[in-house]
């Protein structure tokens, strides 16, 4: 099976599946890049993709750790697939280790630039409501932004 035929099954499985547009954009990028680099290098056939070209893609990329693990998964879930589907006898990205992870630690702001940003938000307004949400409770900024009311305290 050709390559970017496997691939655009994948994408309308993903589809088929009711994923999250977000997640089946971010699998549409990765593969993006992937039948890219299959083109450059004339790898057209779906088996012709091996662990070995796997690696160099993904050094190519230059992405960081957390990223690169990131379209690993979406590679070896894809491979996955085209196993199950008998598109390839072997999934090459089974023999693909994962980069060590060696993200740096999420730091708390401190006192005094929680203060600033309290200053700088008027009282009232929802960026400070935001801002003490965040304070009070220790979550995210995507949490606390996303979040909805309680519909009822009783």
């Amino acid at each position: 099976m050709k390559l970017g035929a496997a691939v655009r099954a994948w994408l309308r499985d993903l589809k088929a599946r009711d994923l999250r547009r977000s997640t089946r954009a971010g699998h549409a990028c990765t593969f993006r890049s992937l039948e890219a680099y299959a083109d450059r290098r004339d790898l057209i056939d779906l088996d012709q993709i091996g662990a070995d070209a796997l690696r160099n893609w993904l050094e190519e990329r230059g992405l960081a750790g957390s990223s690169r693990r990131t379209e690993l998964a979406r590679v070896k879930a894809f491979f996955r697939h085209a196993t199950q589907e008998g598109w390839v006898a072997e999934s090459p990205a089974g023999r693909v280790k994962p980069p060590r992870a060696r993200d740096a630690p999420t730091i708390p702001l401190e006192r005094n630039e929680i203060l600033r940003l309290l200053d700088a938000a008027p009282e009232g307004s929802p960026e400070r409501a935001l801002l003490l949400l965040m304070r009070w409770s220790g979550v995210s900024i995507c949490d606390a932004a996303t979040s909805t009311p309680a519909a009822s305290w009783s």
